[in-house]
């Protein structure tokens, strides 16, 4: 993904991000936890009809099935729940996709659409995490147009690619992320933030006489990480060290 290249759609979700912020109030207010504490299903299952999730696409030949798999997901662990689940069949990972046997592919997708790839270990970890007490007084950074918001998130050296996977909220907007990097920083940060590696964000934002200052473009961003879920892909700009996470400059879904 070039992060140069801004389109029309990225510029204008931007700037809804001021409106979507007492949506999201509302939508954590009345969000059970444990919906954000799980990932999604294999397959989802719409009106009877498979939809992409985990496994992103599939093809039968012969009495074999293929699935692709989401980029950041261990095809082993995949490979050894549906083992563990579908009774009568035989899954194993070839060249990065999981070949099935033993079922045709119209009966294993709704099989498939039973089975959540749970990260309750992760979500764990992130619960452990208390928030930085000394990290209220604001962000350094000023992202005042959405061109600076642009020019920001194309620094590769200090930039990650990341899927969320669990979510802690303290006093909105304040939300500490677990993300799991897709692709990490090429700077001095790369030795930390690896990818594969699962690393817990602070969204910062910039207040003015004690408040959040809403008209900065960056505080608008940022409030989206109030409202993410297990599975968004996430592009952060990472900033100084926290206690046992790392401040997020700018934290924005994709």
């Amino acid at each position: 993904m070039n992060f140069g290249n801004i389109n029309v759609t990225k510029t204008e979700r931007r700037s809804r991000y001021a409106l979507s912020v007492a949506i999201g109030v509302l939508l954590a207010a009345i969000t059970p936890l444990s919906q954000y504490a799980f990932a999604e299903h294999l397959v989802k299952m719409d009106e009877g009809q498979a939809q992409a999730s985990v496994l992103t696409s599939w093809s039968q030949k012969g009495s074999k099935s293929t699935f692709t798999v989401r980029d950041g997901e261990d095809p082993r662990e995949i490979v050894e729940l549906i083992n563990e689940e579908i009774s009568g069949v035989k899954a194993k990972v070839r060249a990065g996709k999981i070949q099935i046997k033993g079922k045709p592919l119209n009966e294993l997708l709704p099989l498939l659409a039973e089975i959540n790839l749970e990260e309750e270990e992760d979500f764990g970890a992130l619960a452990s995490v208390s928030f930085d007490a000394d990290f209220d007084s604001g962000s350094s950074l000023r992202a005042k147009k959405v061109a600076d918001v642009n020019k920001l998130l194309s620094d590769a050296k200090v930039v990650a690619i990341g899927k969320v996977l669990g979510v802690q909220r303290g006093k909105f907007p304040r939300t500490l992320v677990m993300v799991q990097i897709l692709r990490g920083p090429k700077g001095t940060l790369s030795t930390s933030i690896k990818k594969g590696g699962k690393i817990k964000f602070e969204p910062s934002f910039t207040r003015k006489q004690g408040q959040v200052d809403w008209e900065i473009p960056s505080n608008q961003v940022n409030a989206g990480a109030w409202y993410t879920r297990p599975g968004d892909k996430v592009v952060i700009r990472i900033g100084h060290a926290l206690k046992g996470a790392y401040e997020a400059e700018l934290f924005e879904r994709r």
